[in-house]
């Protein structure tokens, strides 16, 4: 939260200041927390949580790998935009990454990388599948509820090969009873939800 404040400007050029449910998260992750849900409404600052959590972890950990996954590309093309945005009103990131946009990469000079990749709304044998093969430090589902089951469980899977591999799901909620949805209601799933 520190480091976001002093690196990081919102949108109205003041320094980018948590709200106490971003806090409350930000603090729990980096207190060890790997599985997170976060089902809010729309415009609360959701995926804004997620980039600011997910740059400090780029930032302050070497060599590691961020995956961001989206059902649809346009959203993955949103992320990409806010972390370009984040990073101008950063001295440090500014100078330290660089983002392309086909893939969609984000390459810090401490060889951490954000890649961004889409799981696809419908179920199907190719739900999830830009993720297969990857390997991980954190993955990050935006806009979840709005994924299959079998896409969300393909990406989710990379986080079998340890259990310090994080997964973040948030979403605005559709009221489909899956996945998401269950991350909330069964606590043996393993997800803190907010």
């Amino acid at each position: 939260i520190k480091w976001a404040h002093w690196q990081l400007k919102a949108q109205d050029g003041n320094p980018w200041k948590a709200r106490w449910y971003q806090k409350q998260i930000i603090n729990d992750m980096v207190d060890g927390e790997r599985r997170v849900a976060v089902r809010m409404g729309r415009r609360v600052g959701k995926t804004d949580t997620m980039l600011v959590y997910l740059l400090w972890y780029g930032v302050h950990h070497p060599n590691s790998r961020l995956l961001v996954v989206t059902p649809y590309e346009n959203q993955i093309r949103l992320i990409f935009m806010r972390i370009e945005e984040l990073a101008r009103t950063s001295d440090d990131l500014r100078e330290s990454i660089k983002i392309t946009k086909s893939p969609f990469t984000g390459k810090l000079s401490n060889g951490s990388v954000i890649l961004g990749f889409t799981a696809g709304a419908n179920a199907g044998s190719q739900a999830g599948a830009s993720t297969r093969g990857q390997r991980a430090d954190w993955v990050f589902l935006d806009e979840c509820d709005y994924m299959s089951t079998e896409g969300i469980e393909a990406v989710t899977s990379i986080a079998l090969e340890s259990e310090h591999i994080g997964i973040w799901l948030s979403s605005t909620p559709t009221g489909k009873r899956e996945y998401f949805y269950k991350a909330f209601e069964y606590p043996e799933m393993g997800y803190n939800a907010y």
